[in-house]
């Protein structure tokens, strides 16, 4: 989500060199409390440097310049932290008034290119016990007493305030043009053989990845109420960090110690994979199309990326580390 992130407030270009940025403004809704501003700003300052590296042509860009760039584009990145569900939906309702009109705002005239949430599951277990408990308190009252409450908004429904959270966002991309990418959590995993998956982009989530994505690695169901489980989100991906294949229960000390500096580098590597999760494909407009052609992509449309000290790369640069 950082690399999203920085590629949505970087310019296009820097000192003649080619960056891809969206140079807009972006909305970080920080509801899981795990932002690190500094791990930000390094994402940022990797995806310049990397461009920087790999061109053919000379710049004249100093590390002073890179850093004042960097700081510059991170002021348009706006910070919010609600604490509840119900203050995320009001924040969102606010972001209307927030940036249409606050002409002085830092932004002037920069478009609005995204909203990122992360993670849309920080509130779920207690919206969860919140919905029971309301429920339970319900149990022998007239089904039209417990209409009107629904109605006039005097008990919670969970399905009600995520259902509201997702007008709202659909809302705010009407108004700015802006896309949606939000993160939940892996809860329940399906069966490895199950042909349906979990998570969105709108989103980012973690799974298991197998070497072929259509025999079935482990997804997640979506936990979520609707609409978030099935047609909000336009694509999910799972995200996973690779894993070390585990020693076999005959290995011996010295097999472990002999290999010791293979899996290491492996480790520093910070390699994670991605994939596409066809869950909710066939609800798209042509998504037996799209679904088609993940098939006769190379890994199924799936991709690597890895995640380094110094930045997130869509190639490998660690191929140098012995």
């Amino acid at each position: 989500m950082y690399y999203l992130i920085a590629m949505s407030v970087l310019p296009a270009t820097f000192h003649g060199q080619k960056l891809d940025g969206r140079g807009g403004a972006v909305v970080l809704l920080d509801t899981d409390g795990r932002l690190d501003v500094q791990r930000l700003y390094d994402i940022i300052q990797g995806v310049v440097r990397h461009a920087m590296d790999d061109t053919h042509t000379s710049s004249d860009a100093t590390d002073e310049n890179i850093a004042t760039m960097v700081r510059d584009v991170m002021r348009h990145i706006h910070i919010f932290r609600p604490q509840t569900s119900s203050s995320l939906l009001s924040t969102l309702q606010s972001l209307h008034t927030y940036f249409l009109h606050n002409p002085r705002g830092p932004d002037g005239s920069l478009p609005l290119h995204g909203i990122f949430i992360d993670s849309l599951s920080a509130f779920y277990w207690p919206d969860r016990l919140r919905d029971e408990i309301a429920r339970t308190s319900e149990i022998g009252l007239p089904a039209t007493q417990i209409q009107q409450a629904q109605k006039q908004r005097t008990a919670f429904y969970m399905s009600v305030l995520y259902a509201e959270i997702a007008a709202e966002l659909k809302r705010l991309q009407g108004v700015f043009g802006c896309g949606v990418v939000y993160s939940t959590w892996g809860i329940t995993p399906r069966s490895s053989s199950s042909s349906s998956s979990s998570l969105g982009m709108g989103g980012l989530g973690g799974g298991g990845y197998g070497n072929n994505i259509w025999a079935g690695p482990p997804t997640f169901k979506p936990h979520l109420p609707a609409p978030w489980n099935s047609t909000f989100p336009d694509l999910r991906l799972v995200v996973q960090r690779d894993r070390v294949r585990t020693y076999p229960g005959t290995s011996t000390f010295n097999e472990w110690e002999r290999d010791a500096a293979i899996r290491q580098s492996v480790v520093r590597k910070g390699k994670f994979s991605a994939w596409v999760d066809t869950s909710t494909l066939t609800a798209w407009a042509g998504g037996e199309v799209v679904l088609s052609a993940l098939r006769k992509m190379p890994d199924n449309g799936g991709f690597p990326f890895w995640v380094r000290e110094d930045g997130v790369f869509m190639d490998d640069l660690m191929d140098d580390i012995s």
